[in-house]
């Protein structure tokens, strides 16, 4: 992160750091995807002209779909409201800077088969979480982000970055600025603001 914003602050942006208290709230949408999740089974399954009950898939995706179909229509809709509700306390944030800088994942990747399908729930959920925790805010909004991967660890991994611009924003970050994609022309006006998160470690 460190690097990352000094190469934009190079590149002519204003990098601050900055608090969004968002982010360190869980990310409502658990509901809403689990509904999801279980009507694609479904549909799945009525084209396939076959039966799939909870218990005959993995564990994650077996606790996903068992939880949606105990769930009543109202808790769907409160949960849609939710979501909204974070959604715009998040985006907000962005009447006060044209894009967010954030770590893409804030732990380095697990290897093949730390996590994978069979893994005891109570070390996959956190697993999952603690490496979609910056991301999945932005799926919330509808946000368009993009992670990319300028620095590399010493073993030769890619780790990424992650630029959060506003609504609407997206097919010319920030508004028509390009930030991150070369220097500016000679005598072009620096793009305005950059903001740089730091984010704690997850426990």
């Amino acid at each position: 992160m460190t690097a990352a914003a000094a190469l934009l602050a190079d590149l002519g942006h204003r990098v601050e750091e900055v608090d969004l208290a968002e982010l360190a709230e869980p990310t409502p949408f658990g509901v809403v995807s689990a509904a999801g999740v279980a009507r694609e089974l479904a549909r799945l399954s009525a084209a396939a002209g076959v039966s799939v009950e909870p218990d005959e898939l993995e564990p994650l995706p077996s606790l996903v779909v068992g939880g949606a179909g105990a769930m009543s229509a109202r808790d769907y809709l409160a949960a849609v409201d939710e979501m909204h509700a974070f959604g715009r306390r998040l985006e907000a944030h962005w009447a006060d800077f044209d894009l967010l800088l954030t770590p893409t994942v804030p732990q380095v990747p697990p290897r093949i088969g730390e996590l994978g399908p069979h893994t005891d729930l109570a070390v996959l959920g956190p697993g999952l979480g603690a490496r979609t925790v910056l991301v999945a805010p932005f799926d919330v909004t509808g946000q368009p982000a993009i992670s990319l991967p300028l620095h590399w660890t010493d073993d030769g991994l890619p780790v990424g970055v992650q630029l959060v611009a506003a609504t609407g924003a997206g097919g010319s970050a920030a508004g028509g600025r390009r930030p991150a994609r070369g220097r500016p022309p000679v005598g072009a006006p620096a793009p305005a603001f950059v903001r740089r998160l730091t984010v704690p470690s997850p426990a």
